[in-house]
């Protein structure tokens, strides 16, 4: 089981446990109910996929600053790849004649 996973049964095990408790108390709120507590959890749920979402559309993307200086230095490797390799087709093409 995932760490996230563990994290949302973590959550639903404490919010059940405060229910009953307060069920065995004789504490009735209205709104916590078992149907109100899952409702939390699949808040909390679409939340930390939302966020991870969020996060890794940031990291590969190249708008922001860090981003665009990775893409220049990803170009500037594509550029010097291509310089190398033109250089070296040159010296084979030398050695040739």
């Amino acid at each position: 089981m995932s760490t996230k996973k563990q994290w949302v049964t973590q959550l639903t095990g404490l919010l059940m446990a405060i229910y009953s408790l307060l069920m065995t108390l004789n504490l009735h709120f209205d709104w916590l109910t078992v149907e109100s507590i899952n409702a939390v959890v699949t808040v909390i749920v679409a939340a930390v996929v939302f966020g991870g979402t969020l996060y890794a559309v940031f990291k590969n993307t190249f708008l922001f600053k860090n981003g665009k200086r990775q893409a220049e230095l990803i170009e500037k490797g594509k550029i010097y790849e291509a310089e190398k390799k033109e250089l070296q087709d040159t010296k084979i093409g030398e050695d040739d004649k």
